[in-house]
């Protein structure tokens, strides 16, 4: 039999491999997000939320990168990690609150968010290890994992902002709310606008400006308040 009938087989079933191997790569590819897309996502800047976002629905961030401005309270000292990553070897366990909570409020104020986490050894640790109570943080986070219906949250970086409310303007803030509640109106303006002294961020701004306004106009006489 002449060589070439020999080798021909041969040769029919390397192209075949050939051609299987190609076809499999094609596959792939078409299974497998562009890498415009990949890029994209790398330089592309995470999207603002806020933390009560993240507690109201925190399945849908899961595995998100997000923004959010947090108010820091306190390092953890303890906290049990049940079947979470985060244990206390690895990780430092934060309370914050939302940028939009009043914690002058005393329901607010006892309701911090205990599911925060920044690996140990790390600038982002080091930063928040130092903070003081009530400064506020831009940060880069990931829900990394939701139980006990809790965001469980990594903070990958942190940037101390300017603004925040303190803790002179959480105690005469609540005291305003107090005397409003009892009609001192008086003595509530007085406390408030001592609140509104200080770097407030926008909203808690806003809203002891709206509060003190209210105690204002309370203390006109019945016949300009019925006027306006």
């Amino acid at each position: 039999m002449p060589i070439r009938w020999k080798i021909l087989p041969l040769a029919l079933l390397l192209f075949g491999a050939l051609g299987l191997l190609l076809l499999g790569d094609e596959a792939r590819a078409a299974g497998r997000p562009s890498t415009s897309l990949a890029a994209d996502d790398s330089t592309t800047e995470a999207p603002l939320a806020t933390l009560a976002e993240l507690r109201a629905d925190p399945s849908a961030f899961l595995g998100r990168r997000v923004r959010l401005r947090l108010q820091f309270a306190r390092v953890l000292e303890t906290w049990n990690p049940w079947l979470t990553r985060f244990g206390s070897g690895d990780w430092i366990g934060l309370a914050a609150w939302s940028d939009t909570a009043f914690t002058w409020e005393r329901g607010v104020f006892e309701d911090p968010l205990e599911r925060i986490f920044v690996r140990r050894s790390t600038a982002v640790a080091a930063l928040v290890d130092r903070a003081a109570p009530y400064r506020r943080f831009e940060v880069e986070a990931v829900v990394r994992e939701v139980f006990l219906d809790e965001p469980w949250i990594e903070l990958e970086s942190a940037r101390p902002l300017t603004e925040f409310v303190g803790e002179g303007s959480i105690l005469h803030a609540a005291r305003g709310r107090e005397l409003m509640v009892q009609e001192n109106w008086e003595l509530a303006l007085d406390q408030l606008e001592r609140a509104l002294v200080g770097p407030l961020p926008a909203a808690a701004l806003a809203e002891l400006e709206r509060l003190a306004e209210l105690c204002r106009v309370e203390l006109q006489p019945r016949a300009t308040r019925r006027a306006r």
